[in-house]
């Protein structure tokens, strides 16, 4: 396992564990359960983002149905069709991804902030 790869779990990827390898690695593998995939000639974070993308996780879940167990093997990961559009493309959907992202996670922490204070406010008012 290597910083930029995907680490995937093949036991019910429907749940979607999957994660961007975004640090060293020295020393640290895989066990079985996980897929290390490698990108190669594709950025990265656009696989990843394309792995949880509902049209491949159909693909991993009518994969998973076939088998006794719910899983996926590497035969399976090997035949997702993934669209794969040129690097710049893909480069400026991992910007746009993340940057949408971002804004989710301000929107929440703005919820999470508001929610307390009208938590405080009604315990002031009904003395709780």
């Amino acid at each position: 396992m290597n910083k930029g790869d995907i680490l995937m779990s093949t036991v019910r990827p429907n749940l979607k564990a999957f994660s961007y390898v975004d640090f060293d690695t020295k020393g640290f593998v895989a066990s079985t359960g996980f897929a290390v995939l490698t990108p190669k000639n594709v950025n990265g974070k656009y696989l990843l983002y394309a792995l949880l993308d509902d049209f491949v996780g159909n693909q991993l879940s009518d994969a998973m149905s076939k088998a006794m167990y719910p899983s996926v093997n590497k035969s399976d990961l090997e035949n997702l069709d993934i669209i794969c559009p040129s690097i710049e493309e893909q480069n400026e959907a991992v910007i746009q991804i993340e940057r949408e992202l971002s804004f989710i996670k301000s929107s929440e922490e703005i919820v999470s902030i508001f929610t307390k204070k009208i938590e405080q406010k009604i315990n002031e008012v009904w003395g709780e």
